[in-house]
């Protein structure tokens, strides 16, 4: 990120985690700043992209710093402060007294899990803020998808309007000309239809006929003869004589 994104999208405050050494997937044990931006992004020397941070007096490059929600920023500084609590409440060896030495570990043991709650804490935090983050991405994608569908159903629908009801709606004097031409030249096609095949545009009008093969017309069809085709029969004279 450059410092002119920076910029828009950070103030002057924002929290975050600096790195003056090394960042820490490089080397884990370099040393973390828990601060805020104390100015805006800037570039040093024309090729570096820095920002100051509070508790540091020189600058540092922006790759070396991650923005950070204020949940993580509270979380990060309440872990630091009992890191710190723990290191100061250390107990010296004031006397050999076996009660002495027992308190003195038990009171290292509990500021110990307190660190190990206050680091537990933060890294829950933030995995709440990356939740939040992607719940959001996702919100943002629905939205776009249903926009998107809207529009497409949108042009489907224009598509399928009839030239005459868009001239009819077009304000724009140029275009609803426009609209009546084509929707005279679609008209003028339909009618050449009709006159150079009636019967076609006859059925079409008519729908689908149904068909006359199948068993229903076997079992209801007769073939019906002309008296020249029936056989001869005889006649009284014929019989009698």
């Amino acid at each position: 990120m450059n410092a002119e994104t920076f910029n828009s999208r950070y103030p002057v405050g924002t929290p975050v985690f600096a790195y003056p050494g090394a960042r820490p997937e490089d080397f884990p044990n370099d040393r973390r700043l828990v601060t805020r931006t104390r100015s805006k992004a800037s570039v040093l020397g024309g090729h570096t992209d820095v920002v100051w941070v509070d508790g540091h007096s020189a600058c540092i490059a922006l790759s070396h710093v991650d923005v950070v929600s204020e949940t993580v920023y509270e979380a990060a500084k309440k872990a630091e402060r009992t890191a710190a609590a723990v290191a100061a409440a250390r107990p010296k060896p004031a006397s050999d007294d076996p009660r002495d030495v027992e308190i003195a570990r038990l009171q290292r043991k509990v500021a110990g899990l307190k660190a190990e709650q206050d680091r537990d804490d933060a890294e829950y935090a933030e995995v709440i803020a990356e939740r939040d983050r992607a719940l959001k991405t996702i919100a943002e994608l629905e939205a776009e998808r249903l926009t998107q569908n809207q529009a497409l159903d949108d042009a489907v629908r224009e598509l399928r309007t009839p030239y005459a009801e868009r001239a009819r709606r077009e304000r724009h004097p140029g275009r609803r000309q426009a609209w009546l031409m084509l929707a005279s030249a679609q008209e003028a096609e339909r009618v050449a239809d009709v006159l150079l095949n009636p019967k076609a545009a006859r059925s079409a009008s008519k729908g689908p006929q149904p068909s006359v093969e199948g068993e229903h017309y076997a079992a209801v069809h007769h073939d019906y003869r002309q008296s020249r085709d029936l056989p001869h029969t005889q006649t009284a004279e014929e019989a009698s004589a």
